[in-house]
């Protein structure tokens, strides 16, 4: 709005200069005056485009290693539903691991654990998380 309010304020300095020619130097001062205001404003415009160009890189980062963090706890809450959805469902228990066996729920908690750890490990060793 600044660079097109200078604009049109040089358009009407030049106007004015031709119409009252006995202050032409007064004229011609004044139309260098906005003429450098108006390339002030556009190297201004310029740094602000940059950075709000700057801040919105800045936030993208920021949301894509949120979105990284979340995919991760994602994918190990996912294996975890798997494993209890699993032991969860109405089946015959000969055919569920551990389901004769005294510990078999705990067995079956940690192994959860330790599946839900080697995937942690795997995704900290390719730098996924």
């Amino acid at each position: 709005h600044f660079v097109t309010s200078l604009r049109n304020n040089n358009y009407i300095l030049e106007k004015l200069n031709h119409k009252y020619p006995g202050n032409e130097e007064l004229f011609e001062d004044v139309i260098i005056e906005s003429q450098q205001a108006m390339g002030m404003a556009d190297i201004y415009g310029d740094i602000l485009d940059s950075t709000r160009e700057l801040m919105s890189s800045i936030m993208d980062v920021r949301l894509n290693n949120t979105m990284k963090h979340l995919t991760t706890i994602t994918l190990i809450m996912s294996i975890l539903s798997m494993v209890f959805g699993m032991y969860g469902m109405n089946v015959d228990p000969r055919g569920m691991p551990f389901a004769q066996v005294i510990y078999g729920f705990s067995i079956v908690i940690c192994l959860a654990i330790f599946i839900c750890i080697v995937v942690l490990i795997i995704l900290k060793k390719n730098r996924l998380m």
